[in-house]
């Protein structure tokens, strides 16, 4: 997922100074060339782009156009290098991390090439309700930024990240976040933890190397139990919605940076989808939920094998220790044959990590657009954007 900042869009703008009822449809056009694949419209702009290419909104509602913008983003993760992990991007984690509830059909941005019809260029922002100490704010968070390799020299990225912003302001929406991977702590950094799942196949195609133990000592050492130990702890579904809504409000009360959601949130966000997002709740025999953990599954080709990642999102218990609910999620985990598991040092998670045999990933996550907390410890960071 991409910076703004990279593309000379101010880390935390304030957006509120240019802001109008004008709505998106206004700004559509007649542009209709020949062949356009479903889910794709023109529309007309203030900002310029190179003769031969016009702006669009994308559909991702519609299969063709999501495809499209899924193959668009394959070629940025193969191509942007600086070291950076390539992950398969599917139409499915696509629309979960782009059409929440309330999201802006208009936020979701391409640049067309009429000559070769295909989508060069894709910005995607989402609006957030985010709560800043005492403070409720909408925000925009950019969830990415791509442009085709072979078009880097033809259509300056700052492009298409300005005309995103300037249809942010049109929503009165007042900042901008977004969040990238880095191998550098800088400020608004958190690091990657990871934990071996299948250590014997990261040691084979030399993702994982351990210079003091030998192969049979690292599996032994990294190995889980069979299964889940937690009595009453099993899949998230519709029914424990409401009370969940109400657990994470009281939860994120706790940390200086935390999303809101509302029921309808926690529907889109943490209900489980097939082999994309997979959520547990820990519930006694009278009902009641005492726990709650969240994971999203992501595949990353890694020479000749494809990998299947796990990745954190939220978790939270009431009355029991972290570290056991969350050693039955990488034992799930392990269950969905997932190879590591990822977690962001923020929130409570310091509390397992080296229990749970966590080791630094060497990789960070920056946070982009609040540069004003950056004396916020990691342990008040309630926010997770992945």
């Amino acid at each position: 997922m991409g910076d703004p900042t990279e593309a000379g869009i101010s880390s935390g703008e304030n957006l509120t100074e240019t802001s109008s009822e004008t709505s998106f449809s206004e700004s559509i056009g007649d542009i209709i060339p020949e062949d356009l694949p479903t889910g794709f419209e023109m529309f007309e702009s203030d900002s310029i782009v190179p003769e031969g290419f016009e702006w669009c909104t994308c559909d991702l509602t519609e299969e063709e156009c999501c495809a499209k913008v899924c193959d668009l983003l394959m070629d940025g993760e193969q191509k942007q290098g600086r070291g950076r992990s390539i992950k398969i991007h599917t139409t499915d984690y696509l629309r979960w991390s782009c059409c929440p509830p309330g999201y802006l059909p208009g936020l979701h941005v391409g640049i067309w090439d009429c000559s070769s019809r295909q989508l060069v260029a894709f910005v995607a922002a989402i609006p957030v309700t985010v709560r800043l100490m005492e403070e409720s704010s909408r925000m925009a968070r950019i969830c990415y930024k791509v442009l085709r390799s072979d078009f880097r020299d033809r259509i300056p990225l700052k492009i298409i990240c300005n005309e995103v912003i300037r249809r942010i302001r049109l929503s009165n929406i007042q900042w901008v976040i977004s969040a990238k991977p880095t191998r550098e702590p800088v400020s608004m950094a958190f690091p990657m933890w990871q934990r071996p799942l299948n250590s014997n196949k990261l040691f084979k195609i030399g993702t994982f190397q351990n210079s003091v133990m030998t192969l049979p000592e690292i599996v032994e050492f990294y190995e889980l139990p069979r299964s889940p130990d937690i009595r009453g702890f099993k899949g998230m579904n519709v029914a424990h919605v409401r009370a969940l809504t109400g657990l994470l409000y009281t939860y994120l009360q706790k940390f200086n940076l935390a999303p809101e959601f509302t029921e309808d949130d926690v529907k889109h966000w943490f209900l489980p989808r097939a082999d994309l997002l997979h959520s547990y709740v820990n519930v006694t025999p009278n009902g009641e939920i005492i726990g709650f953990c969240s994971f999203i599954t992501l595949r990353q080709p890694q020479q000749d094998r494809m990998l299947k990642l796990a990745f954190s999102f939220y978790n939270f218990t009431v009355g029991m220790p972290l570290q056991q609910l969350m050693r039955d999620a990488i034992i799930i985990a392990r269950e969905n044959q997932c190879d590591s598991f990822f977690v962001y040092k923020i929130m409570s998670n310091a509390s397992f990590l080296t229990e749970l045999r966590f080791f630094p990933s060497g990789w960070h996550i920056q946070y982009n657009g609040l540069e004003g907390l950056r004396s916020l410890d990691m342990d008040r960071i309630g926010l997770v954007l992945l």
